[in-house]
């Protein structure tokens, strides 16, 4: 008796099988081409897309810039520092570096901070900076600078 429910169930699925086999090539093959004038496929670009910095191993965009109180300019940059890469960075206004994430050092005027996620470090105006990534990825620093016109 085992046998033969044994037996009926495998015929059943077999014979499933086999039926809905049948089905696969009916109404199939490529798909049409899309109609005149549709769009092409493009990728989403950013609205305000990294630069890299000259042969340096990192990018930088900057996110704004406009006047300040007094009369002030005001940039807010973002940086992103390729690992083990060193950047280096002209003398410009008093700044604030906001590391974001990613492990690395700044250094200016002949002093050296460590930089890590949270720890927001002033830099004196016109001072030029060495900013160095130290692990295996990428460090990503905001930086905000206010320079006097």
């Amino acid at each position: 008796m085992r046998n033969i429910v044994c037996s009926a169930a495998v015929a059943l699925t077999v014979s499933g099988s086999v039926l809905a086999q049948d089905d696969v090539d009916r109404n199939t093959g490529p798909l049409p081409p899309p109609p005149a004038g549709a769009a092409e496929y493009s990728a989403p670009q950013p609205a305000i897309p990294f630069q890299r910095i000259g042969t340096q191993g990192g990018s930088m965009r900057t996110l704004f810039h406009g006047a300040g109180p007094g009369n002030s300019r005001v940039e807010i940059r973002e940086l992103i520092v390729g690992p083990r890469a060193v950047v280096e960075l002209p003398p410009s206004g008093a700044a604030l570096l906001d590391p974001r994430s990613g492990l690395g050092s700044v250094e200016a005027g002949g002093r050296t901070e460590q930089l890590s996620s949270g720890a927001v470090i002033a830099i004196a105006p016109d001072v030029p900076l060495a900013i160095r990534n130290s692990s295996e990825a990428a460090l990503v620093v905001k930086l905000f600078i206010v320079e006097a016109r």
